[in-house]
């Protein structure tokens, strides 16, 4: 699977999602960026494995407890499908 050359720069708005939710007043890119992934977030929530994947996105970016094997392990999943649905 090849990697988009912007994949970078999402994820780090993915990671920044928690920290522009805490914060009052927003540059209109943060806005953006706000209201990007809080769509994101309702598309995902609308698929059948919807909440399996916001729990991935949970542990590996706004909490980063885990990595992609500790998350498998948790939630019962091959490394591969992590990966499937991480992407």
């Amino acid at each position: 699977m090849s990697k988009q050359p912007y994949d970078g720069y999402i994820l780090n708005v993915i990671r920044m999602y928690p920290q522009l939710k805490a914060v009052e007043t927003l540059s209109k890119r943060q806005v953006f960026w706000k209201n990007a992934v809080e769509s994101a977030i309702l598309e995902t929530k609308r698929l059948p494995d919807g909440s399996e994947r916001l729990t991935i996105i949970d542990l590996l970016f706004w909490r980063r407890t885990h990595t992609m094997d500790g998350v498998a392990l948790k939630l019962h999943m091959s490394d591969r499908t992590v990966r499937r649905r991480r992407a």
